[in-house]
């Protein structure tokens, strides 16, 4: 799992608007990265709210009453997002989101209700919005050529690497191809040299005979 996070969060009132409600709060806002497939953790301490009756992150994930309630959550993030411990711990509510697409940049909130409030729905607090940057993957069939000097033959050799999307099961490597090409050519270049200077000897003896 990869999660990658910017070096800087700020804390700035917002105001959290949940089914026609405001509750004003200091909330943390911060901005993630990832890349398409990668898993990425969005972060969420709620610790000053304990014990929760409702954690909800929008359409995303909704826990209440200690089980996932899956009713409103938005089908495209079914089996992708989970609790970071599977359950609330210590206040940490964090957010698991596997196997990122494009689709997924955008900005997530995280709200919590305490147990025992009459409403807990009417008395949600944004604890923290996450805007989260998703890169597009590398484009594939990408060529590296690398220069790399060989103590044991007389030139540098020439490796050529084949990038297909990140796959390392598509990558090749050409170099001992290249390696033994250019043993031939310099074999045949030695032959035509000596044919060559055969030719050249004999015409040069012929004006003598």
């Amino acid at each position: 799992m990869k999660s990658f996070m910017s070096s800087e969060a700020v804390q700035k009132p917002l105001v959290f608007q949940s089914r026609g409600l405001k509750t004003p709060i200091t909330t943390i806002e911060s901005t993630i990265t990832g890349a398409v497939g990668e898993d990425v953790i969005l972060p969420c301490q709620a610790s000053d709210y304990t014990p929760f009756q409702i954690v909800e992150w929008n359409y995303v994930l909704r826990y209440r009453d200690e089980r996932l309630d899956e009713e409103n959550q938005n089908p495209s993030f079914r089996t992708r997002v989970a609790l970071l411990d599977g359950a609330v711990k210590d206040g940490d509510v964090s957010l698991v989101l596997k196997n990122l697409t494009a689709s997924d940049t955008g900005a997530y909130e995280c709200g919590v209700a305490q147990r025992g409030a009459a409403e807990a729905n009417a008395n949600m607090k944004l604890i923290s919005t996450i805007y989260l940057q998703v890169a597009p993957p590398p484009p594939p069939g990408e060529w590296l050529i690398l220069r790399a000097a060989d103590d044991d033959l007389q030139s540098d050799q020439t490796n050529t690497w084949f990038c297909s999307a990140g796959n390392p099961e598509d990558s090749r490597n050409t170099g001992s191809r290249n390696l033994h090409l250019g043993l031939i050519v310099s074999v045949i270049l030695v032959v035509v040299l000596l044919v060559a200077a055969s030719v050249l000897v004999l015409t040069c003896r012929e004006p003598n005979s």
